[in-house]
């Protein structure tokens, strides 16, 4: 077996979330985020409170480049 595109561990992999109370921008690991599961949709949700004011702030992975 070989690999033809190399993927990114979970734990590796950057999100990235927008603070919608003050704007504010941030970046994280997997593991530094809570995640939930939504049965309805069947994803993962996942969410840190913002560093900045407190507020919740949901998280998605950051766009490669």
């Amino acid at each position: 077996m070989k690999i033809i595109k190399k993927g990114q561990l979970p734990e590796e992999r950057v999100y990235i979330g927008i603070c919608k109370n003050c704007d504010t921008i941030m970046e994280a690991f997997r593991s530094d985020l809570k995640g939930n599961y939504d049965f309805r949709d069947n994803v993962t949700i996942l969410s840190a409170k913002c560093m900045l004011c407190g507020s919740v702030t949901y998280f998605r992975p950051k766009p490669p480049t």
